[in-house]
């Protein structure tokens, strides 16, 4: 069981301001991963257990106590959080914040100018580099003992979850060939979720995302109150965004076909669900 705050009764300028949190982009993950592949070099998944919890937080925010919490005697009393808690608006940047703290000051890391969720280390043999997705974080290094070095640092900052060699990252799997320095991702269980999701186990599979010579225009809209009573409960935005994820990270192929049925999020039309299916 998780204590949650209630973030959505937060008020912007009085207990939380900023909440922007940068997070690894899914090109850098590939190229990370690829050049560790080519290079030869140790890949290895790590994440902080708990992770907001270990930000301390800059604004005065109470609570009222779960239940059990309170000792007789002491009703009517609230809390004042001191760290991050899920839920919190800007818990993610205070992680974000801390674990950079942590990394550049503490470990000796240098941010990454491109992607501000990669930090890197090099010095005399060691070269080891970290992508970094909130708890989640894929380690890179030339040499097996300085991922090792580098588990042994960070578990005197914060509890953490030893993966070892890398398998699975953000929800997709990743194999790889050591022998011949190749790198595959596979979203096959994420893809097989998504389908059973929205009720096309039975769908029959095509060879290509869109049909040739395919033409959608607000014309295929809805443009009276049954039409749109007939699209009302279907889920159009839901797909679309279930489908970017996989367009995101394994699937380019379907961008375009993606990227045109994304234009028509606000009001689908029949032709429009057909062709997302």
């Amino acid at each position: 069981m998780r204590i949650v705050a209630g973030g959505h009764r937060q008020v912007k300028g009085v207990n939380y301001t900023e909440t922007f949190s940068a997070a690894v982009k899914m090109p850098t993950v590939r190229v990370i991963l690829a050049n560790a592949a080519h290079q030869d070099w140790q890949i290895e998944h790590v994440d902080v257990k708990s992770a907001y919890l270990n930000a301390p937080l800059k604004e005065t925010i109470y609570m009222k106590p779960p239940r059990g919490v309170l000792k007789p005697g002491q009703e009517g009393k609230v809390l004042r959080l001191k760290k991050g808690l899920y839920g919190l608006k800007q818990a993610g940047r205070g992680w974000y914040l801390e674990m950079s703290r942590v990394f550049l000051k503490e470990l000796g890391f240098t941010r990454s100018a491109i992607d501000h969720s990669v930090f890197y280390r090099q010095k005399g043999d060691e070269h080891t580099i970290v992508a970094v997705v909130t708890d989640d974080m894929a380690l890179t290094s030339k040499r097996r003992i300085d991922a090792k070095n580098f588990k042994l640092e960070i578990v005197k900052h914060w509890e953490i979850t030893d993966h070892g060699p890398i398998n699975w990252f953000l929800g997709f799997q990743i194999k790889r060939d050591r022998k011949a320095r190749t790198i595959s991702i596979n979203q096959q269980a994420y893809i097989e979720s998504m389908v059973e999701k929205f009720r096309l186990t039975e769908a029959k599979r095509v060879s290509t995302p869109m049909e040739a010579n395919a033409h959608f225009t607000t014309q295929q809209c809805p443009s009276t109150v049954n039409q749109s009573a007939c699209m009302q409960n279907v889920p159009y935005s839901e797909a679309i965004g279930s489908v970017l994820w996989l367009v995101v990270v394994s699937r380019p192929d379907a961008a375009y076909a993606v990227g045109t049925l994304s234009q028509f999020i606000q009001n689908p039309g029949p032709a429009h669900w057909e062709a997302l299916k």
